[in-house]
């Protein structure tokens, strides 16, 4: 269990902006305060999220819409898994293909009385590669990359540990086609953990990227997690509200050109590509 104080700082980084210090304080601390009193060696320790506690039941992810009415996270989610896959440059032009598997996947069993359980993302596969990759997406207006980070390397844990006992949903509804989840956890070995978001999220958080870093090589050492890269990436801007316009539900998708790459703005870990 987390300590108290850093439940506090937790509460804190789930702020989306360090800006945030005029309108919204929590528990008497302003991200922006926090984040200027961060020295390297002042970052709290890695606490991964807690899992419900309970007795275990059969998880089974049934078929889901890909038809949403969120503007924001999930609809990023559901645009980049209807285009089937995404090309990841790194700084050096180099870059991976990235095929995706499937969205909002629980990585802990089912638990007795609890509908909700820790989801990741989206996790999909380096083509022509066994190495998995797991991506934690925000929207411009998202939780802090401190929160995040922590996400994914939460995520990451779990799926390690109960592999065996997850499953991948069955299918995606796409308006009136169904599109089929092949089953990937008795293949799952994952290399890439990825923290994406928009060119405005990262604009906010431009003057804290050391910071960013630091966080992220501390908490990834600190996981235990092995030969594993943490990507820090950004991707294009979508005006999904003018997508939505006035329906309740719709279907977002990445306009003017499919499979917009994501760029990586720096890795965490370095590892040899390719594996």
């Amino acid at each position: 269990m987390a300590s108290e104080k850093v439940q506090r700082v937790k509460r804190v980084w789930e702020m989306c902006s360090p800006r945030s210090q005029d309108k919204k304080v929590v528990d008497g601390i302003s991200l922006c305060d926090m984040l200027k009193s961060w020295e390297a060696e002042r970052i709290p320790k890695f606490e991964r999220i807690p899992e419900p506690v309970g007795e275990s039941a059969a998880s089974r992810p049934g078929t889901r819409r890909l038809d949403v009415a969120d503007t924001n996270e999930k609809a990023y989610q559901r645009a980049f898994f209807k285009d089937g896959s995404v090309r990841i440059r790194f700084e050096d032009g180099d870059g991976i293909e990235v095929e995706w598997r499937d969205i909002e996947v629980p990585v802990v069993p089912g638990i007795k009385g609890k509908s909700r359980r820790p989801c990741l993302d989206m996790i999909g596969q380096a083509v022509g590669t066994s190495s998995f990759v797991i991506a934690e997406l925000k929207a411009c207006r998202g939780a802090s990359p401190f929160y995040a980070i922590q996400e994914v390397l939460s995520y990451a844990l779990y799926a390690m540990k109960y592999r065996d006992k997850l499953s991948s949903h069955k299918a995606f509804i796409n308006g009136k086609q169904n599109i089929e989840v092949r089953k990937y956890w008795h293949d799952y070995e994952c290399r890439y953990l990825i923290v994406g978001a928009p060119c405005s999220y990262w604009r906010i958080w431009s003057d804290h990227k050391d910071k960013i870093k630091e966080a992220g090589a501390k908490w990834l050492a600190e996981s235990g997690l092995s030969q594993q890269r943490l990507l820090i990436v950004k991707y294009e801007d979508e005006d999904f509200k003018s997508q939505k316009h006035e329906n309740n539900r719709y279907l977002p998708c990445v306009r003017n050109g499919k499979n917009k790459p994501w760029r990586v703005l720096y890795e965490i870990l370095s590892m040899p590509r390719h594996t």
